[in-house]
């Protein structure tokens, strides 16, 4: 049995209708948006938090360097005492190896900055000045 007339031209009429289009392309994009802003506030600061732990392991390296020619076995301490207290970041590794270009002493210091659930670290080597 056929549809009623009336009923046809409901159906038609309803998918000429865009009433609320708008409505949800908006909330669509404003979703999309909001997503694209969380996202980047994510990566700036996982970018913050890799500067942070490569400037500390600068700092720790550079001190750990200071007490190379006075006190070799005292590097990693100095070292360690470089790195801000009452903060999250945390010294993995210390080791006095030989520099590849110098051919001298030098402090190779490995930190880590917890961020959320992963670990972002910074790495850093530092010598004494060679004489010339």
């Amino acid at each position: 049995m056929p549809a009623p007339r009336k009923t046809k031209r409901r159906i038609v009429w309803l998918r000429r209708n865009e009433t609320g289009a708008t409505t949800a392309w908006s909330a669509a994009a404003a979703g999309v948006l909001f997503l694209v802003l969380m996202v980047g506030m994510i990566v700036v600061g996982i970018v913050h938090t890799r500067h942070q732990a490569q400037n500390s392991a600068d700092a720790a390296a550079l001190a750990g360097a200071a007490e190379l020619p006075h006190r070799a076995e005292h590097a990693c301490q100095a070292a360690a005492s470089a790195l801000p207290h009452n903060t999250r970041i945390r010294m993995v590794d210390c080791q006095l190896k030989e520099h590849p270009q110098t051919r001298m002493p030098a402090i190779w210091v490995q930190v880590t900055v917890p961020f959320s659930r992963w670990e972002v670290g910074g790495k850093a080597c530092a010598g004494p000045i060679p004489p010339h």
